[in-house]
């Protein structure tokens, strides 16, 4: 279980001793903390290192990215935007995480794709600056095919890297289209990790065994990559039944 790894959402109201035991029980290999989640929650970045240290688990930090837009036409969004993800880039650093994923930012009116891309690429070459001199990997994630989402393929993002070699990409399981599209997408280059949780048609993020995927199937291909696998979900109160539902299965299938 050791490149199986948890996003810190499926316990969105957990107590951070219990997010790293429960971990921990699971025998995962990391957790990938959403910076909203510990700003919301007023986790301590310093507690979150000190217990990744006592576990003996990874940390990566998912970027702010809701109500967020970094090549938004409106130039006050897009430089709250920025100032927001150097924010996470800055957690990541508090807390000794290695990697920060960024979502790419969307597209505003119709017609604007050009200058949204020139405007997208401005804005990772300031995060890569600011990751590159903390000693930060900067992994930007492939979206999904919705209105609005341009980044939605390996070649769209990878358009972003501006010769910036070192940026990292996420793949998304959930964010493909069906197995064929992860199929290929499975084939790029640079992937850091990989988002995994199930879909039933447009709903996104469900269970993983409750979906158009076949996981008893699919997680031998995912883990022979060789890069973290986080399993996504997002769950409220106390019972951590997602959470304990993903991992159970998991546990049942590798």
């Amino acid at each position: 279980m050791e490149s199986i790894y948890v996003s810190s959402t499926l316990m969105w109201d957990a107590d951070l001793e219990i997010l790293f035991q429960m971990a921990d029980f699971y025998e995962v290999g990391g957790i990938e903390f959403w910076a909203q989640h510990i700003m919301t929650k007023q986790y301590d970045p310093a507690k979150i290192k000190a217990l990744s240290q006592h576990y003996g688990l990874a940390v990566l930090i998912h970027s702010v990215s809701w109500d967020l837009n970094f090549a938004s036409i409106n130039t006050g969004i897009r430089e709250a935007s920025i100032r927001e993800i150097i924010g996470s880039i800055e957690l990541a650093e508090k807390t000794g995480a290695a990697e920060v994923t960024v979502h790419p930012p969307r597209l505003t009116i119709p017609g604007d794709e050009e200058e949204c891309v020139e405007r997208a690429r401005d804005g990772v070459k300031r995060l890569y600056d600011v990751a590159e001199e903390k000693g930060i990997s900067l992994s930007l994630e492939i979206m999904e095919n919705i209105p609005k989402e341009i980044f939605t393929t390996p070649e769209k993002v990878q358009c972003l890297d501006c010769g910036l070699k070192s940026i990292k990409y996420t793949l998304d399981v959930a964010h493909c289209d069906d197995a064929y599209v992860l199929e290929m997408y499975l084939q790029a280059k640079g992937i850091s990790k990989i988002h995994i949780s199930n879909r039933q048609g447009k709903k996104l993020h469900t269970p993983l065994a409750r979906g158009d995927y076949d996981f008893s199937i699919l997680m031998q291909k995912l883990l022979k990559k060789n890069v973290p696998l986080v399993v996504e979900g997002f769950e409220r109160g106390s019972d951590y039944s997602i959470f304990q539902e993903n991992l159970n299965y998991i546990k049942g299938i590798v």
